[in-house]
Parts: C-alpha cells; sequence; structure tokens
C-alpha cells in the first residue's frame, strides 16, 4: 500500500477525534461528526473515480502514485499505518454507541459469560439465571475473556471484537493483491469493503459474534498464501459461532 492512503485515513480519525472533542456531550456530537466523515469520504471517492474515467492523464497519475507490484504492495508500515487510522476513525464512533448506551442486551450478556469464565470457570449466564449452552452453544466470549485479566472492563472485550472487525477490509486487501499483482486493485478491494452496510452493521455492533467476520477472510488468505496451520486456525475459531448463525 502506497502511503497517501494511509496518511488519508489517519488524518481523517484524527480531524473527526478533534472535532468531536470540542463538544461537551462528544458521546453524541461524536456520531454526528462520524455520519459527516463518512458522507464526505464518499464524495471524494466518488469524485476521484470520475476524474481518472475521464481524464487519462490524471489517470495515469493516479497509477503512477498508488499502484505497485506485489511486493511493494504489501510493506508493513504503511499497511499499519491504515489499519491503525481505520481501528481509530471507527473505533471512535464504536465508543460513542458505547457512551451513549446504544449497545445492550447481548453486550451485557456476552460480559457476564466473559466474566464468569475467566473468573469461576463457568458458562453459567448468571443474567439468564441458565447455562450458556443451554440457551445458545457460543464459545467466543470464552475464547476472548483473558483480555479481562488485563483490563477489567466490558470495553477491552469491545476493543478485541472492533480489533478483528477492522481488519476484515485488509485481509480482503492482502487477497486480492495475491491474486491479481496490483496494489491499487487491492485498494479497490480494501474501499469496496469499507463502502458495504454489512461492514458498518459490524463496526457498530453489539458485543456479540461480529469478530467472527474476520476468520473467513483471513483464513483464506493464509490458505492462499501456504500457511495452513494460520488457515486452520481461523477455521477452529469459526467453530466458536451460535447454532443459529451461519459464518
Amino acid at each position: 500500500m502506497a502511503w497517501p492512503p494511509a496518511l488519508l485515513f489517519l488524518g481523517v480519525a484524527a480531524l473527526q477525534l478533534a472535532v468531536s472533542l470540542l463538544a461537551h456531550d462528544y458521546a453524541r456530537y461524536g456520531l454526528l461528526v462520524h455520519e459527516a466523515s463518512v458522507k464526505a469520504l464518499s464524495a471524494l471517492f466518488v469524485a476521484l473515480g470520475g476524474l481518472t474515467a475521464v481524464l487519462p492523464g490524471f489517470r495515469t497519475w493516479v497509477l503512477g502514485k498508488l499502484d505497485a507490484p506485489a511486493s511493494g504492495a504489501r510493506r508493513p508500515a504503511p499497511l499499519l499505518a491504515a489499519y491503525l487510522g481505520v481501528f481509530l476513525w471507527l473505533g471512535f464512533f464504536h465508543y460513542c454507541t458505547y457512551r451513549r448506551y446504544l449497545l445492550v442486551n447481548d453486550t451485557a450478556f456476552s460480559v457476564n459469560l466473559a466474566h464468569n469464565f475467566i473468573r469461576f470457570g463457568s458458562f453459567e449466564h448468571t443474567l439468564f439465571g441458565a447455562h450458556a449452552l443451554s440457551i445458545h452453544f457460543m464459545l467466543l466470549m470464552a475464547v476472548f475473556s483473558p483480555v479481562l485479566l488485563v483490563w477489567n472492563d466490558p470495553l477491552a472485550l469491545l476493543a478485541v471484537q472492533h480489533a478483528l472487525v477492522c481488519s476484515v477490509p485488509f485481509a480482503a486487501y492482502l487477497l486480492t493483491v495475491r491474486s491479481t499483482g496490483s496494489a491499487l486493485a487491492g485498494l479497490i478491494c480494501l474501499l469496496l469493503t469499507l463502502c458495504t452496510p454489512y461492514f458498518h452493521d459490524l463496526v457498530g455492533s453489539n458485543l456479540h459474534i461480529a469478530s467472527l467476520a474476520a476468520f473467513l477472510p483471513w483464513g483464506l488468505y493464509f490458505r492462499a498464501s501456504g500457511r495452513r496451520a494460520a488457515s486452520y486456525a481461523c477455521l477452529a475459531l469459526m467453530l466458536c459461532t451460535y447454532e443459529t448463525a451461519a459464518f
């Protein structure tokens, strides 16, 4: 990945955070700022797409700046910077939904299960007064529960979920680069993934099974790149879903 997209994501995240914190009720204002940032980015990319379609010279310049061979497309520094930008940009939005008490029900149940498992080795849902496996077969919170030993807060579990969900566009990027050998094709796939309503549903999701969305694309990428052990690990983690949800 080239540096311009990475710097763009970092800049959007920093601007959103700075503008949101100007308000006393930053959690409410942050949701409005995030909506404005999504609309602004959408308009920017539509404009860039139109210009590259009608101006051959501009298209050549964009290809020169953003495209690269597969070896250069996987440079870790800009990829990590871009991921950090996406994580912070969408993470602040997710944090605002938490602060506005918009993540209820499933979040409380999931935290309850994770806490009971890591503290008492139990699958009891004390909020329900029932064993977890008698309601839904879902082991994902037990897998995530050790993070509560480091930070005993629901935000710790939400951060793990958010980190995994935000990695989905980058798995799509790496898979596309490996298939096409083009960094620009990978960037387009990354942006398309970011733009899908389903991805935004996952970003703003309750603490539940949204993380499972990350394991399939990463499993495919690891399989395509010959790392079978990692791909099998992703497939195993996908089994942590509950019985009524498909992968």
